[in-house]
């Protein structure tokens, strides 16, 4: 059956094809006429464009989106509604996302450096302005691939702040439900705690771990019980799933997966700048090897 929206002009924008579709609603290429540079529009599910309290949320989410201006984060460039149609626009990033990486790539300690610093600068800005991304997780970092062919540098951008949440605490989702993916959840969003910066450490600390091991922390068939690992289980060791493991790295994942908010790192830069000190500790040879072990 034929997509009604590829062709549609919604604002400047003409709808083309569909690249995804997820939770809250569909992802399109698009276009403007007046150039040839690619965009990407997301169109909210009908079932929550009816709905005026999510609209009126929606408007006010978005444009403080609108607002975050950083490098590393990719930026909304418009949005509206039309025709009971609620959309946004953001530029098109040509690469793929870290988590296809992850099914393919095994991650140095420097090439998790890489990654780590300007997703955690882009974290820090996006807290210093009012918005807790609440949903960070590899499929949420994108790596710009037309970049890293020209330069041999990796570009991440961070991605996907249609979950946020603003600092002061004002929800923007639907009341009671608890927003995020189980595997990058930390304690405190699970029990409906309140959300900070922290929350956003916790789960790039699972990212972390994750890059560096090759597998997140807890994992299940179930994501009940992953859920409950989050809240009642140590994560295990890195230096007990791989004995070549840099000691230096482990206290700083532990650190950032701490049960409570105050015992882990206050701020993503934190966490940053505690990875590349322990990082000088190891061998020159060591950071360019992969410590990944089996899921």
């Amino acid at each position: 059956m034929s997509d009604p929206l590829i062709g549609m002009q919604l604002g400047d924008y003409i709808v083309g094809m569909r690249i995804d579709e997820g939770a809250m609603g569909a992802i399109y290429r698009a276009f403007k006429p007046t150039n040839n540079n690619p965009f990407v529009v997301k169109v909210m599910l009908a079932k929550h464009s009816r709905d005026p309290q999510f609209r009126k949320r929606f408007a006010r989410e978005v444009a403080l989106l609108q607002t975050l201006k950083h490098p590393a984060i990719i930026s909304v460039l418009a949005f509206g509604e039309q025709e009971g149609i609620l959309y946004f626009v953001m530029p098109f990033i040509s690469g793929r996302s870290l988590d296809s990486m992850l099914k393919k790539t095994r991650f140095s300690p420097n090439m998790v450096w890489s990654i780590l610093d300007p997703i955690s600068q882009a974290l820090d800005y996006a807290h210093a302005h009012g918005v807790i991304h609440r949903d960070l997780k590899p499929s949420n970092i994108l790596i710009d691939t037309s970049a890293a062919r020209t330069s041999g540098e990796i570009y991440p951008y961070l991605a996907d702040f249609g979950l946020s949440k603003p600092v002061d605490g004002t929800v923007l989702t639907e009341a009671g439900v608890s927003i995020g993916t189980p595997h990058y959840m930390a304690p405190e969003q699970i029990n409906g705690n309140p959300i900070t910066a922290a929350t956003d450490v916790y789960a790039l600390g699972v990212v972390l771990y994750e890059m560096l091991l090759g597998r997140v922390p807890f994992n299940d068939k179930s994501p009940e019980l992953v859920v409950l690992k989050q809240i009642r289980e140590t994560p295990p060791a890195p230096t007990a799933l791989n004995g070549d493991f840099p000691p230096s790295l482990e206290p700083v994942i532990i650190k950032a997966l701490e049960k409570l908010p105050e015992k882990r790192y206050q701020t993503a830069g934190e966490m940053s700048a505690a990875y590349w000190q322990a990082l000088q500790a190891v061998d020159l040879e060591d950071r360019k090897q992969s410590y990944a072990v089996a899921k």
